[in-house]
Formats: structure tokens, sequence, C-alpha cells
């Protein structure tokens, strides 16, 4: 009877701490102080303190002002925002640039964790291919050697490794699902496709280089 293929385990990917993907481009918590709210509010003009502390994250037209009142980087405060100036090439100060490179660190962490679920649910469709192939072509060798009868446990073993072909074909399905929905979770959180194209290479994004160097 042909050896059924061996699962191997999966890494998981990470919901929770610095990888988590919901975390990787969100800012610097800009209220920590008592009167943070008000001193906002009167910089930016024509909002309230209230409107202020409802702000998941700073407005776009409100950026620079809250980046001067509060003497913190804007890409700080919206690494979305500077990531995408990073990309293009525009000047970043040495926070922003330490900041961007742990964000991107991160998410491509998270994607190669996703994207190597999806080849190793390959791997296993593909030994899973080839056992009932040599399954099957054992089979029609010893029909020609041994009756009908001796046959059945092989024809049994065929339709159980038909199944978990089957089962591996959805698991590996699955998979490449779940690494295309990681990774447009990833560019709908802001960070540039240039930066998370390749969630497996060690090699950082061009304009990440600067702080290396």
């Amino acid at each position: 009877m042909t050896e059924q293929p061996r699962r191997e385990a999966r890494p998981k990917i990470r919901q929770r701490g610095p990888e988590a993907p919901w975390r990787l481009a969100m800012g610097y918590p800009f209220l920590r102080e008592w009167g943070d709210a008000s001193r906002i509010a009167e910089a930016c003009g024509q909002i309230s303190p209230q409107a202020v502390s409802q702000w998941k994250g700073i407005p776009r037209q409100h950026l620079h002002a809250v980046s001067v009142i509060l003497n913190i980087p804007a890409g700080v405060l919206r690494p979305d925002i500077g990531l995408v100036r990073l990309a293009n090439g525009e000047p970043a100060t040495l926070l922003e640039l330490i900041l961007a490179w742990r964000i991107v660190k991160a998410a491509r962490a998270t994607l190669g964790h996703a994207t190597q679920a999806a080849k190793e649910a390959r791997a296993e469709q593909a030994r899973a291919s080839a056992a009932l192939h040599m399954a099957t072509a054992q089979l029609a060798r010893d029909k020609q050697a041994f009756r009908a009868e001796l046959l059945v446990m092989q024809h049994r073993n065929i339709e159980h490794l038909r199944s978990y072909l089957k089962a591996a074909e959805n698991r590996a399905e699955q998979a490449d699902k779940a690494r295309k929905a990681q990774y447009r979770s990833l560019i709908r959180s802001g960070i540039p496709q240039s930066f998370i194209q390749d969630g497996l290479s060690a090699t950082e994004p061009q304009p990440l280089r600067r702080f290396r160097g």
C-alpha cells in the first residue's frame, strides 16, 4: 500500500503583537497629555476638542498643523503618508525612517508567513498527486499479474489517495486566497505596493536603504 504523504505544520499568521496586520500602519498616539485635544483643535481652527478626541487618525488636511503643535514628524503621526513619501523618494527624518523600516519589516514578515503557508500547501498537493500517480501505475502493473479479487486493497488505497488529493487541493486554494487577502489588507493599510511586493525577499526596499547606510 502506498504511504500517505505527511502534512507539514504550517506557520500561523500572527494576530497579536507588533506584526499583527491591523497594527502595521497605525501612527503615533497623538493624544498623550491632558489638553492635547484642545491645543490641536485651536491649531487646526474651526474644530472642537471633542471632534479631535474622536479621530482614529489625523486627517490629511490637519496633519501639518498637528505636526507643528506636537513637534512630531508628519510621517510618524501618519505612517501611511510617510511611507508614500519615502516610496516617491522624498526626504524624511531619522525617526520617520526608523518607523518606516519597522512597519515594512513587519508587513513583509506577515506577508511572508502567508506566502510560505501557500507554498507548503501547494507542495502538499504535489506530493498527494505524485502518490496517487504512483499507486495508479502500480495497480496497472499488478492487474497483469494478479486476479482482480487480490487487488481490492489497492483500489481502496487509490480511492483514499484521491480523497486526500482533493482535500490538499482545497487547502492549497484556501492558502492562496488567504495570501491574496493578506496582501490586499496590507495595501489598504497604506503600505506602498513596492515595499511589500515580495514578502519572502530579504532585500530592503530602495528608499529604506538610506537608513542602513
